[in-house]
């Protein structure tokens, strides 16, 4: 089930409960070092399990690191270490189930970058 920015995936019948639902969001700034995004009027649960994210500078010249910070309830926040001018494009994943890790873990978090995945 797809409806505007929020996708539904999963079995959705009699009694059973949704197994993922995902939105993306897309923001263009300039001069910015952050960008926070909200997703609580679009997901149907009010904590986010995973974020992925890219970062696109206007720039040919520009070279910026950048992070997703943890997310805050249904929010996410990139943050760049210098003001740049460029789009943030960030997806957001509620109900994934952990990869195993042999019991060593809890709840999966994963930050994708064009350039780096983070597991915690």
């Amino acid at each position: 089930f797809t409806a505007g920015n929020l996708d539904i995936s999963g079995e959705i019948s009699g009694g059973a409960a949704v197994k993922l639902s995902r939105a993306r969001r897309v923001l263009h700034q300039l001069g910015a070092t952050r960008w926070a995004f909200d997703f609580s009027d679009v997901l149907l649960l009010p904590t986010i399990d995973e974020v992925m994210y890219s970062f696109v500078s206007d720039g040919d010249g520009d070279f910026v690191r950048h992070v997703a910070r943890k997310p805050q309830g249904a929010k996410v926040v990139v943050e760049t270490d210098a003001n740049t001018s460029g789009t943030v494009i960030v997806e957001v994943r509620q109900g994934v189930e952990p990869q195993s890790c042999g019991g060593r873990c809890g709840k999966a978090y994963a930050a994708t970058s064009s350039s780096s995945v983070l597991l915690l």
